[in-house]
């Protein structure tokens, strides 16, 4: 019985996270996405699915407790009457017996069939109530996360149209006013009237969907008294996706339900090869007897019997059997059938879903830019031109205002359609190099395109439509540094700065650094560093040896930064990859852990920021959060993510997925020009015209306070690059 009190466990925990909601409830009026997550085994029906399986559980214990061998015993009186022959006469003698029998009943053939039968029976029940609990779990959490959606797209919604209202008590007496005059048709001036009850209307509505979208929170997580709160941006995990992993999608991700379906399958299976042999009782019965007579004396005996009770029509119950026990599994197995491609139409139309979503928001940004821009316009004409320019801009106001609708309604539904495919394509902790497309859902080029602030008639005052990212030039890896120490340095970082550059990381041979020792050669490197950064390119030392890792090599890494720390660089960046030592693969969290100890041990000591450059599988899965705070808490000042792919759009997806999931680290990007790489991974042969665009783009589309651009692998290889 010890797997029937499994619902117990649940219950604490929805408890207590009962009184951590409540207490996160009364202390701030936002609740996150993820917060609501951890309620979902709440919900009355996951509990009473839960129950469900506990019982059947124990239901299947008792009765293969119940099935095998038996104890018996029975305790019988009988009087007697036995025939007495004693000479020619004839005479009956009575007596009385008190007997007892005891021992052992074992099944046999159709019983012990039959009672294997009914412990299958049992264990299938236990099956379909666990697959009623996976499938409501699924869909449970799946539907928490739409309606969360949901009410953070009417909550977007509502800022802007609480916005266009507001300009109805400005406008109306000033439209009436210019129709009264004759300036506007009143065809014209109650058609613009006519947007207000749009805008009312479309409030109304989202109040409505609100609180349907509350019903379905409430009724998730169980919290029937859940009022109305603020939402956050939801943060939806990332999913890898190749069409030639399709059915592995559905057998990884659906592993509980149609796992549970095989295993009824089997079950099944195995009752139909006993159902047409159970059709009889059959038993083994061994033991041993006392009795006494009355009168007379005692006496024992020992038995053993094997007895049969076979029905009448058993060969016709024997073919009825078998022939159920088929129908039933081959119900089964079109169910798995159904459900299989039902799964398989779920994947393949999500992702027509999403792709109709993400070309409709496509269109609604560059609409929505389109409109903020005619605005912009509208303002400047209204301000400084007589005539009709008023209903113009409210126009343009109006048009700003529906684009921005529909651009918040395009998000939305491609949310919506990332949960849904969250819960039909698994969460790949790997895979993401060779997966045709990364499913990710995050727009930070809104920006300021998307704001409330242009629905007024005054000045626009957030800056023009679409200007968003940030001026970041971007950075490289400079391996030949022994040029620095000659003549020419001062040559090399100007071409590097005219290149379009703004930061170097430097590396030097072991010559370089001897040469170093030499206080003039010093000297002449200060300089060059300083006139370099007078000009307004960045110059980082650069140091990599795998080797560094490991504790007993990390005392040289520490001497070497020791004897360099006078010199005038702008930073130190480490480039010590783990995957460069032997056994790597089969020991990645034990070099992590190495290389967070070596970090933190020159964080210590190094007098300037301290940049890592780290492969992205060390950010992913189960390393990332040791990866995370070991960064942290070695101070690391830049994480840049080796991401070597010329898939640009899969490159700016697996960024942003790490980027929300670590947004405590400042990261940055590099990309490689190496000429000795595939163009899979590197860019060399698209030109340096082309990769600057690429950088650009992929800087744009980055753009955050924590992103400090993009790292090009290597200089020397660039430089070689066609334009």
């Amino acid at each position: 019985m010890k797997r029937a009190g499994a619902i117990l466990p649940v219950m604490v925990v929805c408890m207590a996270l009962l009184a951590v909601f409540a207490v996160s409830v009364c202390a701030a009026d936002v609740i996150p996405l993820a917060v609501l997550e951890q309620e979902v085994t709440c919900s009355p029906e996951v509990l009473e699915a839960a129950a469900s399986v506990a019982e059947s559980t124990a239901l299947e214990e008792r009765q293969r407790a119940e099935n095998g061998p038996r104890w018996f015993a029975n305790v019988s009186l009988s009087g007697n009457r036995e025939p007495l022959v004693h000479r020619n006469d004839t005479d009956d003698e009575w007596y009385s017996e008190l007997s007892l029998q005891a021992g052992i009943q074992i099944p046999l053939f159709g019983t012990w069939r039959k009672e294997r039968i009914k412990e299958l029976e049992a264990a299938v029940r236990t099956l379909e109530e666990q697959r009623r609990l996976s499938v409501l779990k699924k869909a449970n959490l799946i539907a928490l996360r739409k309606a969360y959606i949901l009410l953070w797209t009417n909550q977007r919604k509502q800022a802007f149209l609480e916005r266009f209202l507001r300009l109805e008590p400005q406008l109306l007496p000033l439209l009436e006013a210019r129709t009264k005059s004759g300036f506007l048709l009143e065809r014209d001036r109650l058609e613009m009237e006519s947007w207000f009850s749009y805008a009312r209307r479309t409030l109304s509505s989202s109040a409505l969907t609100s609180e349907e979208a509350m019903r379905v929170v409430r009724k998730a997580t169980g919290r029937g008294s859940l009022q109305r709160f603020t939402t956050e941006t939801p943060h939806l995990p990332d999913v890898a996706y190749s069409n030639e992993l399709l059915s592995r999608y559905v057998r990884e991700e659906a592993g509980d339900e149609l796992s549970f379906l095989d295993r009824t399958i089997d079950k099944k299976e195995e009752i139909a090869r006993h159902a047409p042999r159970s059709q009889y009782e059959a038993f083994l019965r061994a033991g041993v007897g006392f009795y006494r007579e009355f009168p007379g004396g005692d006496g024992s005996n020992v038995f053993i019997t094997l007895g049969f009770d076979v029905p009448w029509g058993e060969a016709k119950a024997a073919a009825a059997a078998g022939r159920a026990s088929r129908a039933s599994i081959e119900r089964s197995r079109q169910e798995r059938e159904i459900r299989q491609r039902d799964l398989l139409s779920d994947i393949t139309e999500g992702l027509a879903r999403y792709d109709y979503g993400i070309s409709q928001r496509e269109f609604s940004f560059v609409r929505l830019r389109s409109a903020a821009e005619g605005v912009r316009e509208g303002r400047l004409r209204h301000a400084s031109l007589p005539g009709d320019t008023l209903e113009q801009l409210f126009r343009d106001i109006f048009n700003y205002f529906s684009a921005s609708m529909d651009l918040i309604e395009s998000e939305g539904m491609i949310l919506q359609t990332h949960a849904e495919l969250l819960g039909a394509i698994p969460m790949l902790r790997t895979g993401y190099e060779t997966a045709d497309r990364l499913i990710s859902s995050s727009f930070p080029e809104d920006g300021e395109a998307l704001s409330p602030s242009w629905i007024a008639l005054d000045k626009d005052t957030g800056g023009p439509a679409g200007s968003t990212a940030r001026d970041i030039r971007p950075g490289l890896y400079l391996w030949s540094g022994d040029t620095l120490l000659s003549d020419g340095a001062d040559r090399t970082l100007r071409t590097v700065r005219d290149a379009g550059f703004s930061r170097a990381l430097v590396s030097f041979t072991g010559k370089g650094i001897a040469r170093l020792r030499d206080t003039a050669v010093r000297e002449r490197l200060d300089k060059t560093l300083s006139a370099a950064k007078a000009s307004g390119l960045s110059v980082e030392l650069l140091l990599g040896d795998p080797s560094w890792i490991l504790a007993e090599h990390r005392k040289e890494l520490l001497l070497l930064v020791s004897d360099l720390k006078s010199l005038n660089f702008s930073g130190l960046h480490l480039d010590l990859e783990p995957d460069q030592l032997a056994g790597s693969a089969t020991r990645r969290k034990e070099l992590l852990e190495s290389l967070i100890d070596t970090v933190q041990a020159v964080s210590a000591i190094a007098p300037w920021p301290l940049g890592l450059s780290v492969h992205p599988r060390y950010l992913e899965g189960e390393l990332g959060p040791i990866a995370a705070k070991g960064f942290a808490r070695a101070k690391v000042s830049e994480v840049t993510v080796m991401v070597y792919s010329t898939n640009v759009e899969a490159v700016i997806r697996r960024m942003k997925a790490i980027g929300r999931q670590w947004p405590a680290l400042h990261l940055s990007l590099a990309i490689s020009v190496e000429k000795t790489l595939p163009p899979s991974e590197s860019f060399f042969s698209r030109g340096t015209r082309r990769v600057r665009d690429i950088i650009q783009t992929i800087q744009h589309q980055l753009s955050s306070p924590v992103f400090s651009g993009v790292v090009v692998q290597a200089w020397e290889d660039y430089r070689e690059m066609a334009r």
